[in-house]
């Protein structure tokens, strides 16, 4: 609470340079933006649908409903994994608190869980179990992408001591 009480102040005095020199608070306020780009994409951007609610339970049917019977149709849900995997990668890579991995295995299945039942409860979309598990992959990908980043940029010796 002090941060952000500290952040209001820089904010009110005018000085934007210290706001933004401080990283960590520019990684959160990001992640924070991309968490309300994600709710808002999924939820809040779309209209009720006229179809009854749909709950997929079933995992990987889009996939083996292509292989099985390679349609353009059944290809198009299939691709719909790659891409929930790729909408959920930056928020693994903006995830701020990035020393436990436990900790955007949990946010991000509890954000997911979040985004399937509500689009359950208010007939925004199919409720899908694979995309829990594709969102939370996805954020995992994110995750383990900017931590090897990080790694290597800490044992890099020609690293400039301003950059850190």
């Amino acid at each position: 609470m002090s941060s952000l009480g500290s952040t209001l102040s820089i904010c009110v005095m005018g000085n934007w340079r210290a706001l933004l020199r401080d990283k960590s608070v520019v990684k959160k306020y990001l992640f924070v933006a991309y968490t309300i780009f994600i709710v808002w994409y999924t939820l809040l951007k779309r209209e009720p649908r006229g179809a009854e609610r749909v709950f997929k339970p079933e995992l990987f049917w889009a996939i083996r409903a292509w292989v099985v019977n390679p349609t353009v149709v059944n290809k198009v849900e299939a691709v719909q994994y790659l891409l929930n995997i790729l909408f959920f990668i930056p928020y693994g890579l903006l995830f701020p608190w990035k020393d436990n991995w436990k900790r955007v295995f949990v946010t991000a299945l509890v954000l997911s869980v979040f985004i399937e039942l509500s689009q359950f409860i208010f007939n925004l979309g199919w409720c899908e179990v694979d995309d829990v598990i594709s969102n939370t992959l996805g954020a995992m990908i994110g995750w383990g992408v900017i931590r090897q980043i990080s790694r290597k940029v800490e044992m890099d010796p020609h690293r400039r001591a301003w950059e850190e």
